[in-house]
């Protein structure tokens, strides 16, 4: 969106390249679209920060679930499953 709003933007630099951007005549279909674009430049970056985190995150929250996984693995393997045995199953006759 921010390389649409720079086409946008280049030919009315173009036309008012002699001036200054805080010059009164600059074009003013330029100067929001330039606004614009440096927010969204902005917003991105943000935001890609922040998926960064969020990846990391995400990556110890995994970790955490593999040594957690490991652990009740590594206990059930210890202990005798609990079974029935050689009792026999009852059942209910009516």
């Amino acid at each position: 969106m921010s390389v649409d709003l720079e086409r946008e933007i280049n030919p009315s630099r173009e036309r008012g390249r002699d001036q200054r951007s805080s010059h009164f005549a600059y074009p003013t279909y330029a100067r929001p679209r330039i606004q614009r674009r440096e927010n969204l430049t902005r917003s991105a970056d943000e935001l890609r920060i922040q998926l960064e985190e969020a990846k990391s995150l995400l990556a110890e929250a995994f970790e955490e679930l593999k040594k957690s996984s490991s652990r009740r693995a590594r206990s059930g393997a210890r202990r005798p499953k609990k079974t029935r045995g050689d009792r026999p199953i009852s059942t209910a006759s009516g």
